[in-house]
């Protein structure tokens, strides 16, 4: 009886355990589209409408920029869900120092991400109204790239 106790209690600790679950991904990891780029209201030239965008679980903003020469690699970016507004800091990457870091806020909505940086400023934007006002704030709106069945 003492051997079949023991080998029960080896099978029993050998046995693989359950995985945990895998944590929600936030809503804005994906693919997206650049929808439209405005700054103080007007058409902004900044980036590229149409261009593709993949927001990584792990970090990684990767523009369609990024993929002709991937030695220089993506941009990395970090949330704050908890924030309200939800925030994103999106870091500097291929020399472009004058602009980053890119303070900003988030909202996603269905298949729509809205993003609001501060160009040139430390400041995050307080809010997605007046946009439109003297404050240099680059406003992104991103439709999500379906998945094709």
């Amino acid at each position: 009886m003492n051997l079949v106790l023991i080998l029960g209690v080896a099978v029993g600790v050998s046995a693989p355990t359950l995985k945990d679950p895998p944590k929600d991904l936030p809503a804005i990891v994906g693919a997206w589209v650049l929808e439209s780029v405005t700054m103080q209201g007007k058409d902004s030239a900044l980036m590229t409408k149409g261009a593709r965008i993949d927001i990584t679980a792990d970090g990684r903003w990767i523009n369609d920029s990024d993929r002709p020469d991937p030695k220089d690699g993506p941009t990395a970016y970090v949330l704050d869900p908890k924030a309200d507004p939800q925030a994103i800091d999106v870091g500097a990457s291929r020399g472009i120092s004058s602009l980053f870091p890119l303070r900003g806020i988030y909202k996603c909505k269905g298949d729509t991400l809205t993003i609001c940086f501060s160009v040139l400023s430390n400041e995050r934007p307080k809010s997605f109204d007046s946009l439109d006002d003297n404050s240099l704030v680059l406003h992104l709106v991103l439709k999500r790239v379906s998945k094709k069945k």
